[in-house]
């Protein structure tokens, strides 16, 4: 441990050892929710059995999460998870289940590694600033099931753009408020949806959104282009789509059927630092497989 992390537990202490440094003895409330989580190789995962409608938390590890041992990233899922959801947590008393008895003996008493330590103390941090009382207990694996698939869900759609790409058409159409199909490890900006719940998310499924307000940033899953078209009609939306110059898509059509509200079209024909991989290293977009030219379009459905 070095000379500033201990500075910084002796100033923590010092700060709050008179509103921390008491237990309840008698005190026993009933948790008001109840949370499962889990984690694999290559993602976190969890949800919650009542009160907050089996909300979903799924986060994709990056290069450096996945090297972590199999503690950081159990630790790492509670954290991230708790962080996530914790405006729907405050002020509740949550029972969080983990199949991993290193990290309730961690979160309970922390640990000589620092480096969970320091998840030990950003949960502890999380639920002291916002009322969280959390009450975490083991569980053997056969009764995690649930947090244990959704820990297993491969984003293969797990690809973007480049932030030079993006930095480009922002300084010519931008600048863009909203990132609609992203996730914590790929958003644009700081305003972003996503798929499921996952950390700094401002909402799941940006269908469920309207679109008018903001100047969106579209680079969804080529399966969704049209829905994404009829959405940008619907909301009157402003935005910018990236989309490849596919002539036999099934989203070709409608994209020239709407031609009118279709404001300029810039075309790249060399997409070789576009696309970037994420946690899908097999994506077409991010390999030699690639060799179409890629759209920018910006549409004024307003």
């Amino acid at each position: 441990m070095t000379d500033q992390e201990i500075i910084g537990k002796l100033m923590f202490w010092r700060k709050n050892v008179h509103s921390l440094n008491f237990k309840h003895l008698s005190e026993y409330k009933i948790p008001s929710v109840i949370m499962y989580s889990d984690a694999s190789n290559f993602a976190a995962g969890a949800y919650s059995a009542c009160q907050l409608d089996n909300t979903v938390f799924h986060k994709m590890w990056t290069d450096m999460e996945k090297k972590q041992s199999s503690t950081w990233r159990e630790l790492k899922a509670i954290e991230s998870c708790l962080d996530t959801l914790k405006t729907k947590l405050e002020s509740k008393i949550v029972k969080w289940f983990t199949d991993n008895q290193n990290c309730v003996r961690i979160i309970q008493c922390g640990s000589r590694k620092q480096e969970l330590h320091s998840l030990a103390m950003s949960i502890f941090s999380i639920c002291l600033h916002r009322s969280i009382s959390i009450d975490i207990q083991w569980i053997p694996r056969n009764l995690n099931t649930e947090a244990d698939s959704i820990s297993k869900i491969f984003d293969f759609d797990d690809w973007g753009v480049s932030t030079e790409f993006f930095e480009y058409l922002d300084s010519i159409f931008g600048p863009h408020s909203c990132d609609r199909f992203a996730d914590s490890n790929n958003r644009k900006t700081e305003k972003f949806n996503s798929k499921y719940f996952t950390p700094g998310t401002s909402g799941v499924d940006a269908f469920a959104f309207n679109w008018k307000s903001e100047n969106n940033w579209l680079v969804p899953p080529i399966n969704l282009v049209n829905r994404v078209l009829k959405h940008c009609v619907i909301c009157k939306a402003i935005g910018t789509l990236i989309v490849p110059k596919w002539t036999s898509a099934s989203f070709w059509p409608l994209l020239l059927h709407n031609k009118q509200f279709i404001s300029n079209i810039l075309k790249f024909k060399d997409s070789s630092n576009i696309f970037v991989q994420g946690s899908c290293k097999k994506s077409m977009f991010c390999s030699d497989k690639f060799k179409g030219s890629v759209l920018a379009v910006r549409i004024d459905m307003s």
